[in-house]
């Protein structure tokens, strides 16, 4: 069931400081998450355990964590997901789509986002068939929050959310999951000079293979050709368009 409303969350809250934000979380100031960013992890295990006699909100061991040099703080937004059960499914879907909700029951969370947000997945470890994200949706948190994501389960397209600057993710592993027919994903549209988000429903999927040409320049730059498009170093350039990273999910 989903349980976020304002009122509930400030229940389970009741010893915050601070003031509330509009769902009803904790209103954490910016300047104190900034100052957090130079606490080690034994500083302040030793402040809730000791201190506040907080013992089991501590969780280590992530075999997968990108970019481990940049400190990740911010205000948790918590989700939880269970194993899918047809009958159960159909009841949450169902509340969603009055709330107006649209896409995949993943997105539902990234959708609320806000500056300074950190995700903070509970995905049951599940791996295969478990990717929270790939690159478009990891884009979308990153546009949104600007930090990034803790996710008890996987992620896919490792390679491209690699390369999202300063988007520090803590995961079980990585599986190259497929997206099945009927899932959502995040893409973007021109929007006159610029490009916004849009979401859309996968309706197919298929496979493609063509030959292709692995050269490297002089300059050591490797260059995979093929009839219609140059993967460049990184970007791809489709053929009679303006180069930039082109990339599926």
């Amino acid at each position: 069931m989903i349980f976020n409303s304002p009122d509930r969350i400030a229940a389970l809250t009741p010893n915050s400081p601070f003031g509330r934000r509009d769902d009803g979380r904790p209103d954490s100031p910016d300047d104190l998450l900034e100052r957090l960013k130079l606490v080690t992890n034994d500083e302040a295990w030793g402040v809730l355990e000791r201190r506040n006699d907080y013992h089991f909100q501590f969780e280590g061991g992530w075999p997968v964590h990108l970019h481990s040099d940049v400190t990740l703080t911010g205000r948790a937004v918590t989700a939880q997901y269970v194993p899918k059960r047809p009958d159960l499914n159909d009841v949450v879907q169902s509340i969603g789509e009055s709330e107006g909700r649209s896409g995949g029951q993943n997105t539902w969370i990234i959708d609320q986002l806000e500056p300074g947000d950190v995700l903070v997945v509970d995905l049951f470890g599940k791996i295969e068939d478990g990717t929270f994200i790939g690159d478009n949706l990891g884009t979308a948190i990153a546009a949104r929050a600007g930090t990034g994501l803790v996710v008890d389960g996987g992620i896919r397209d490792y390679e491209r959310v690699r390369q999202l600057e300063d988007f520090n993710v803590f995961c079980r592993g990585v599986h190259p999951s497929a997206i099945l027919i009927g899932d959502v994903i995040i893409g973007t549209v021109e929007n006159g000079t610029r490009r916004r988000f849009v979401q859309t429903p996968i309706v197919n999927r298929w496979t493609t293979a063509k030959p292709a040409y692995r050269l490297t320049l002089a300059d050591g730059t490797p260059i995979v050709a093929s009839g219609d498009r140059v993967y460049i170093g990184g970007t791809f350039t489709q053929l009679g368009r303006s180069p930039g990273p082109y990339s599926g999910s």
